[in-house]
């Protein structure tokens, strides 16, 4: 099945990162079994998993409220930086600021490092990883992150300056009005951080 999708989302013009994050995000778990619907991946089956307290999460919900709040923060990044550059008298900017994580309204692609391409006050790019969180406490930063994201922060992808590498944390989204606080996060900032590794992976041959 695994290898049926890659095939599908090649003749699509994807990249294996776009797949297995599109996979990791709408499926949650591998057993998830899935069919092919007008050219969209869907599951077919609603996936109820209980946590560490003994509640039942339904996953597949999870997930997709997962997708839809890191959506929110993106737009919101987006708009902030908009209002930044303004502010700036960049306005010539203005059009270059987007989102590079977005194929269309069902697919995110993940696989740069970081969501959102935007310029500083001396016109030079930045790169932004969007963290959005449902707290309203901006001081208390909790979020997951890859191993090709903190590659990213740590300026070891395609030679960016790190310096221009940033996490923007959001909270306190209000969807409606895409708004919400920002913790910017830089270099300086992020490995002071203790990151602590929350999944192994297990990579045998056998015979």
């Amino acid at each position: 099945m695994i290898e049926g999708l890659k095939l599908f989302a090649k003749s699509k013009g994807w990249n294996d990162d776009v797949i297995d994050k599109y996979l990791d995000d709408y499926l949650s778990i591998q057993e998830q079994s899935i069919q092919i619907v007008s050219g969209k991946l869907k599951p077919n089956k609603e996936y109820i998993k209980k946590n560490s307290n003994g509640k039942n999460i339904n996953q597949l919900e999870a997930s997709t409220n997962k997708i839809a709040s890191g959506k929110i923060g993106e737009k919101i990044v987006k708009k902030y930086e908009i209002n930044k550059l303004k502010k700036l008298g960049k306005e010539n900017l203005i059009g270059d600021v987007d989102i590079i994580s977005q194929i269309d309204e069902q697919i995110t692609h993940d696989g740069e490092g970081y969501d959102v391409l935007s310029f500083n006050e001396k016109g030079e790019k930045i790169y932004i990883e969007v963290k959005t969180s449902t707290s309203q406490n901006a001081n208390h930063v909790h979020f997951m992150i890859s191993q090709k994201e903190v590659e990213f922060m740590n300026g070891k992808l395609k030679n960016i300056d790190i310096n221009h590498c940033y996490i923007y944390y959001v909270t306190d989204v209000n969807e409606k009005r895409i708004t919400g606080k920002i913790r910017i996060i830089d270099h300086n900032e992020f490995k002071k951080y203790n990151l602590q590794p929350m999944n192994f992976q297990i990579n045998e041959y056998y015979e």
